[in-house]
């Protein structure tokens, strides 16, 4: 997916900078929140800000419907959880950030992968418990404040992993 990016800069860099804008190049004055458009020859503080003064019933061929099917990112859909299947014991990756590891078997949280506001999940697809092992970063269970170094995920149960900081967790869920 293509992304245009407009040039932005604060007012008073603008104006200390006081460049000459390359003929239709656009520009964003961050601080006032308004666009020049460059002409090729005048410097900044030469031009005026755009000012469109089109009203919105004055628009021809506006759409009919505003609404969106889906949200995307460079992850995927945004209202949907991608899975990660895993059939053995599996330590974590930094790829499975936003993720839910669906599993039947251990897993181990590695130090110095992830970072602070990351977040896993983890689904025991299994009839039987199985281990987290955190022993590699600080953990506590959601609602305690005792540091555990694995946790059990009840079957079919479902876990979370919150990296508070890239060493400090704090896991909740179907946990003992």
């Amino acid at each position: 997916m293509a992304k245009i990016k407009i040039r932005r800069d604060s007012s008073t860099n603008w104006t200390n900078v006081n460049p000459t804008l390359d003929s239709g190049e656009l520009a964003l004055d961050t601080t006032n929140n308004k666009i020049k458009i460059g002409n090729g020859s005048n410097n900044w503080t030469s031009l005026a800000y755009l000012n469109p003064s089109v009203a919105w019933n004055d628009v021809t061929d506006k759409p009919t419907d505003l609404s969106f099917t889906s949200y995307t990112d460079n992850k995927g859909e945004i209202r949907s959880i991608p899975i990660n299947q895993k059939t053995a014991s599996y330590q974590l990756l930094a790829s499975d950030h936003g993720k839910c590891v669906s599993t039947n078997s251990n897993i181990t949280v590695p130090a110095s992968v992830f970072s602070a506001g990351q977040v896993i999940s983890i689904f025991n697809n299994s009839s039987s418990s199985i281990i987290i092992t955190t022993s590699a970063v600080t953990t506590y269970k959601a609602g305690t404040d005792t540091i555990v170094t694995s946790l059990t995920l009840s079957a079919r149960g479902i876990a979370n992993i919150l990296f508070v900081t890239s060493s400090l967790v704090l896991a909740s869920g179907n946990l003992t």
